[in-house]
């Protein structure tokens, strides 16, 4: 693995640590995973330059953009519930389309 990759993973773990801690600090627990969300969201900023995948920066910006948008738009419950499950379907989304892709290459290079 990339020493790139290993430090933002890295990166990633001590800031969602940080801000979980700071979330319970101001007695927000609520608020810890769309902080966390956020942050998973902002973490394909550097991983799409490390694994030049340009497709990164729309799955970033639809993640980080959604965590915002909950967090303006919704409370407690809610906001957690909201923030997770889109997250999560981002997440898939992004991993569907990567495998895809990866069909495409595959039948290409078969042909």
């Amino acid at each position: 693995m990339s020493k790139q990759f290993i430090f933002v993973v890295v990166l990633e773990c001590m800031a969602i640590a940080i801000l979980g801690s700071i979330a319970y600090a101001f007695h927000r627990p609520d608020l810890a995973p769309v902080l966390a969300a956020t942050v998973v969201g902002l973490h394909f900023l550097p991983l799409a330059k490390i694994f030049r995948q340009g497709r990164y920066y729309f799955w970033e910006t639809a993640i980080t953009l959604w965590c915002v948008v909950c967090a303006i738009l919704f409370r407690s419950n809610s906001l957690v519930a909201w923030s997770n499950i889109w997250t999560g379907a981002l997440l898939w989304a992004n991993s569907a389309h990567g495998l895809l892709r990866a069909r495409g290459i595959v039948r290409s290079l078969v042909r």
